[in-house]
């Protein structure tokens, strides 16, 4: 018998020590504690977030049919072949159904190896139950029933380093991952997290991942403090940046650009409650000899009120010339910008990445308000408000669910063409995307356009000239899937 799941902390404690005597979990470059060591560096590592957003009723009946799957499958297209991974926290929250029972699970927490299966009962933390990974999965399934389906317990940072090296070793063609991971960069396509999405990359797995929700709850400004004062005024001429919230907990991503030479500046940050209650704040000193350091601040915010809720910023040392970002997740910022809103993977140039747009208005122009995008993110676009049978009539919203829809077009294709490469089958859905004439939302980037399937007859589109898309024409160099396997 498993004990109860612990509830969620605000952080695991990483060192970069592997199989450390306090490892609650280790990967080949270092170990999770959920203490902090008595000696030695260490920093803090976050959960992975999936990117859902609240569920809503609607029917996915015609999602074969937007996606012109059909004729695929009518000619016996329908993933065999393909090894398909979804790398997910959440898979604690129901039995699998029986579509599920047959795939090969993989828990990358339990062991570096990730060859010991998913225990239903081994859940951890309280955060990982829920139903997020199955339905995931289901939507795979949908598209391409006949994939080799692996699930793969994946939460950190570290446990993604594990899942990665178990990818490599096992030859998987694709990965569908819809989770965010904060505060490991600036969300420019370096640090930890891109370097395993390259790693992957040069093996020849092509990731499709999330773009995220965040284009809400996000802002980006140059520090600017005109009155001398120690507080940054926002570019709308306020010291004060508006959040709402309803009551609840809620954490704040605050960053700035000094990743790889942290230490130079410090700030904090604030939040107020309507009624002037200071109800969150990160108040840490970032020194270079400190045990640890990070240009930003992690802050759990405790709600008790609905409404308009308050930010302030304030230099303590640097940073005059410092661009901040702030991700307020879990509320709405008023003067929020949708820029740079997108986190890792999905920023890494390696990454294929997905943004959403209801299926029920696919093709119209629209693009799901809360869908992030940054650097000419994301690659393409796929459907969300999806029905599936974990979540019966009640549909899945948000990157996480348009995610692996796109997935499990790549899976289509492969089968269709086994000597070709997932970048190949990645680059084909570009080209042949859709673009409508007139966008009704010009400021959102649309990337390649809204995914669909071609039609078979002309071949995969081959002919066809696609857009310039560096991430994937690197991934054409790559050796053909079938090639590995000699």
């Amino acid at each position: 018998m498993f004990p109860p799941p612990i509830d969620i902390p605000d952080h695991l404690i990483r060192v970069d020590t592997p199989f450390h005597e306090q490892a609650i979990a280790s990967s080949v470059t270092g170990s999770l504690l959920l203490e902090p060591p008595t000696y030695g560096k260490w920093k803090y590592e976050d959960f992975a977030v999936v990117d859902e957003e609240p569920v809503q009723m609607w029917s996915d009946i015609r999602l074969a049919e937007v996606l012109n799957v059909h004729p695929w499958r009518d000619r016996g297209y329908e993933g065999q072949g393909v090894k398909l991974a979804v790398f997910d926290i959440e898979w604690f929250g129901e039995e699998f159904t029986p579509e599920l029972s047959q795939a090969k699970t993989h828990d990358c927490f339990v062991h570096p190896s990730c060859m010991m299966p998913i225990d239903p009962n081994g859940v951890h933390f309280s955060n990982e139950r829920g139903k997020h990974g199955i339905a995931c999965a289901q939507v795979v399934l949908d598209i391409a029933p006949k994939v080799d389906l692996h699930l793969v317990r994946v939460g950190s940072r570290t446990t993604f380093e594990n899942a990665v090296d178990w990818a490599i070793r096992e030859k998987i063609d694709v990965i569908t991952m819809s989770l965010s991971f904060f505060n490991e960069s600036f969300y420019d396509g370096t640090g930890p997290i891109a370097e395993q999405v390259e790693r992957l990359n040069a093996a020849g797995v092509l990731l499709v991942t999330s773009a995220g929700n965040y284009a809400r709850n996000h802002v980006r400004d140059s520090f600017q403090d005109v009155d001398l004062d120690g507080w940054h005024e926002f570019d709308h001429g306020s010291e004060y940046l508006p959040v709402y919230y309803t009551p609840g907990i809620h954490r704040v991503n605050f960053l700035w650009d000094e990743f790889g030479h942290c230490g130079i500046s410090d700030f904090d940050i604030y939040i107020w409650s309507p009624s002037d209650l200071l109800v969150g704040k990160g108040l840490d000193e970032q020194s270079v000899d400190g045990s640890r350091c990070l240009s930003g601040e992690r802050v759990v915010v405790t709600t008790e009120e609905e409404g308009w809720h308050y930010i302030q910023v304030r230099r303590n040392r640097g940073g005059v010339n410092a661009t901040l970002d702030i991700m307020a997740r879990g509320g709405r910022v008023y003067y929020n910008e949708r820029d740079d809103s997108l986190t890792d993977p999905g920023s890494s140039p390696y990454a294929f990445t997905v943004g959403a747009a209801n299926l029920e208005e696919y093709f119209s122009g629209s693009v799901e308000p809360f869908t992030s995008q940054s650097n000419r993110k994301p690659n393409i676009i796929g459907p969300d408000a999806i029905s599936t049978p974990v979540y019966g009539g009640w549909g899945f919203y948000g990157t996480s669910a348009s995610t692996p829809a796109v997935a499990g077009l790549v899976s289509v294709l492969l089968s269709a063409y086994p000597d070709k490469s997932p970048f190949w089958a990645a680059q084909i859905l570009q080209n042949h995307a859709y673009i409508p004439v007139l966008s009704q939302q010009s400021e959102i980037y649309l990337g390649s356009g809204y995914a669909r399937l071609p039609d078979p007859s002309s071949r995969g589109g081959c002919t066809k000239q696609g857009l310039f898309v560096p991430i994937l024409l690197l991934g054409l160099r790559k050796r053909r899937r079938r090639d590995q396997e000699k």
